[in-house]
């Protein structure tokens, strides 16, 4: 025990510095009423963009487009800003402190725009489905060798480790706990960040966490638990992440194709090299430097969320996560998303590059996703 938690000690002082945040100083709590500078003035020079990220895998096609060069050979400079927590990045986009984000499906990001923030999803990071999934339960590996865990069911009373509540995390466990007739009050639901997982893991004060990739294989590396089971196991299909652009930055519209052309370039060479071991070695090489994932052993043992090739959201498995955040009365009403999904930006970088074709070994579920609608 006393040499899992030194482990541990290295894992999460190692998560610290990776993850440290260097968001805003000043970002606001009250949003704003009205979109924010919506008739932005031109930019002169060589426009810089400020892009939030947490460095989770699914955000693997951000570090790639900086790390190869395409958001230089569209004539971008990329600062990439390090948020703690994801769903701040909302305030800060409302507030022109960010560009683009990467969001996470929530209450927040729907009533951000019925407060008519005008952010908008533009395209997708990661999406989980049975062979491309970067979210697990992580449990406890002496709860599975003992016996008490086997199913869903087996899950009652035990005590879940979760990031956020009112978030895709907290839907998606509840689907989970119905697959076993469970709902979340069988369940001690604890909230708390990812390194204090890990901590919690060691020395038994939870059993399970909802934990993302590449922290579930480096925590199942220091034999804290295994990646026990897949959310696309019960939500084949699931958004987790989005991409959002701030009021501000789609008003550039030039700006912002070229953003989204590079950022869909990166996509596609992640898609090849992850699913199709095409030029593997060189994109692990380089998540390896220009990432927080640098320990390049991990590659071989990390799960993989679809990024979509061709910016692609489901849009159905928003709309079921917006009507889930009703029902749990952490929204009041659903919001038009014609007005939250904006796919034009997607589609004009993927009318310049052409459509990813699919391989024909890759899943039919993969290639047809729904369709995002454009903003009327």
């Amino acid at each position: 025990m006393l040499v899992k938690v030194a482990l541990v000690t290295v894992l999460v002082a190692t998560w610290l510095m990776q993850s440290c945040s260097s968001e805003p100083d000043a970002v606001p709590s009250d949003l704003p009423n009205g979109c924010v500078s919506p008739a932005a003035a031109p930019r002169s020079g060589r426009p810089t963009v400020r892009v939030g990220v947490t460095g989770a895998l699914g955000e693997a096609a951000q570090y790639l487009a900086e790390a190869e060069g395409y958001f230089d050979r569209q004539g971008l400079s990329v600062q990439l800003i390090n948020f703690s927590v994801p769903t701040r990045m909302i305030p800060a986009l409302a507030a022109g402190q960010l560009d683009v984000g990467s969001g996470n499906i929530g209450p927040g990001l729907f009533n951000a725009n019925e407060n008519q923030l005008c952010i908008k999803v533009v395209g997708s990071t990661a999406r989980h489905e049975p062979d491309a999934n970067g979210v697990f339960l992580f449990a406890r590996k002496e709860l599975l060798d003992s016996g008490r865990l086997n199913s869903y069911a087996d899950l009652k009373g035990f005590r879940v480790g979760l990031s956020a509540r009112d978030s895709s995390n907290e839907y998606a466990l509840d689907k989970e706990l119905g697959a076993g007739g469970l709902t979340l009050h069988d369940v001690q639901l604890v909230q708390m960040s990812y390194p204090s997982m890990l901590v919690s893991l060691a020395n038994r004060s939870i059993d399970v966490a909802m934990m993302p990739e590449s922290l579930a294989s480096s925590a199942a590396d220091r034999g804290l638990g295994v990646k026990w089971k897949p959310v696309a196991e019960v939500l084949p299909g699931v958004q987790f992440g989005v991409v959002l652009y701030s009021p501000r930055f789609a008003a550039q519209h030039d700006v912002a194709v070229r953003w989204m052309k590079a950022y869909i370039q990166a996509a596609r060479d992640y898609d090849e090299a992850f699913f199709h071991d095409v030029h593997r070695a060189e994109i692990v090489d380089l998540l390896s430097k220009a990432s927080p994932m640098n320990d390049k052993h991990l590659y071989d043992q990390m799960s993989y969320p679809l990024i979509d090739p061709n910016g692609a959201v489901n849009v159905d498995s928003v709309a079921d996560q917006m009507s889930w955040f009703i029902h749990a009365g952490e929204l009041k009403q659903p919001a038009d998303l014609s007005q939250v999904l904006d796919a034009s930006y997607a589609q004009e970088a993927v009318d310049q590059l052409g459509a990813y074709t699919w391989s024909s070994g890759q899943a039919a579920a993969l290639a047809n996703p729904s369709a995002a609608p454009s903003a009327q």
